[in-house]
């Protein structure tokens, strides 16, 4: 018999090594990873915010004695259960503003109104005052007497009441202090009362830039 060569030895090595590892795998268990398959999860839907409650505001302009007419809408709208979450006045419009922010119904002001004395609410300059024929602390004095001295920031519904910076010519609101003060200074109409002095500045009707303040009260609706 003639040796086998070499390379035939080396060949028939390596087949069987091939062979046995494979037999190897083969008869091995194989252990599979005990891992959970993944869980489809649906993202959580956003939590909305509850809206916020709708506010009725309320905003009577001026016209001098025109402005009782807003006391028929006043009662108008108590007819229809319209409630009125705050309220702003200008001018005559502020005299029945803060009757009503009081706590006054539109029946009870219908009546201070029509027993109004017009002597009660004029006080004449003196002569040489040249900046106005009415001085309008007769007005303050009775508004004040009539709502017992309560200040604006004390009424029943927030009240605001616009008035005129004479300097700057710009609209004020007043949301605290004197109510009389604050409604003299807005119906002191130019050359009819004097100015009003509070806090070091001069103020006039506030319907010269303000006829209705509408716009003061949705800014202070947000912010309030």
């Amino acid at each position: 018999m003639k040796p086998s060569s070499p390379s035939l030895s080396r060949r028939s090595f390596s087949l069987a090594a091939a062979s046995t590892a494979l037999a190897a795998c083969t008869t091995a268990g194989t252990k599979t990873a005990n891992v959970a398959p993944p869980i489809a999860t649906n993202p959580a839907p956003p939590v909305a915010k509850p809206p916020r409650p709708i506010r009725v505001g309320l905003a009577l302009g001026g016209g001098a004695a025109r402005g009782f007419a807003h006391i028929g809408v006043i009662k108008a709208l108590e007819a229809r259960n319209v409630q009125i979450d705050l309220v702003s006045g200008t001018s005559a419009g502020s005299v029945v503003a803060a009757l009503y922010a009081a706590g006054m119904t539109g029946i009870a002001i219908n009546k201070l109104a029509l027993t109004m004395d017009e002597a009660s609410i004029s006080d004449w300059a003196m002569p040489f005052r040249t900046r106005g024929l009415l001085q309008g602390v007769a007005l303050q004095n009775y508004l004040n007497t009539t709502l017992r001295d309560r200040p604006i920031e004390k009424m029943n519904k927030p009240l605001g009441i616009v008035a005129t910076d004479l300097r700057t010519g710009q609209p004020i609101l007043f949301q605290r202090g004197n109510t009389g003060i604050a409604v003299r200074a807005s119906c002191s109409v130019p050359s009819i009362f004097e100015p009003v002095k509070i806090g070091g500045h001069e103020y006039v009707d506030g319907g010269l830039v303000s006829p209705v303040p509408r716009r003061s009260r949705a800014r202070w609706a947000r912010t309030s």
